[in-house]
């Protein structure tokens, strides 16, 4: 006996109103061409032979290529950051720290904004302390991704490690 789906056997609603199951003979079992069967991937030719184009493949003329540097430790408070190395490096267009960025606002959830959770916006770059590890605390632009990268890596940070938060029942702390 071939499986049947139970929702199918209770049917839909027909253009008249009326009930239309499976059992009735009136509504197919392959009403959708999609469901059930395999679809041809138009993207996948291009990719297999290597000529898929992705976003890091465009480039513009004057373009500047971006690295973030980020927060290597879970919970801290920010003592200093010294992007001067990365600033004095040939090539280098500029080095955002969240001081440099003071007027660009916490970003806000994908919802849109929800006043009870104003406060636990993120800031675009870490501001007074580090919230997890990866947490983006400069950002670096540059006329080449190479160079950028290594800019980015001349970025040193001071770091006060505080406790982490391991359990949502405890109280959030500084």
């Amino acid at each position: 006996m071939p499986c049947i789906n139970p929702a199918a056997l209770a049917g839909r609603i027909n253009h008249v109103g009326k009930r239309e199951t499976l059992e009735s003979g009136r509504m197919s079992k392959h009403r959708n061409k999609w469901i059930g069967q395999s679809v041809q991937r138009l993207e996948d030719p291009p990719l297999v032979i290597g000529r898929g184009r992705f976003a890091g493949d465009i480039n513009f003329a004057h373009q500047l290529h971006m690295r973030v540097v980020r927060s290597n430790h879970a919970h801290g408070r920010i003592v200093g950051i010294d992007a001067g190395a990365a600033r004095a490096l040939p090539g280098v267009f500029a080095v955002w720290t969240a001081a440099d960025i003071p007027d660009v606002p916490p970003v806000d959830f994908r919802e849109g904004r929800i006043e009870k959770l104003e406060p636990y916006r993120q800031p675009v770059l870490a501001t007074e302390r580090v919230r997890y590890v990866g947490d983006p605390v400069a950002a670096v632009f540059a006329e080449d991704p190479y160079v950028a990268e290594d800019a980015a890596d001349l970025v040193t940070m001071e770091i006060e490690e505080l406790p982490v938060l391991l359990a949502a029942e405890q109280e959030p702390g500084e």
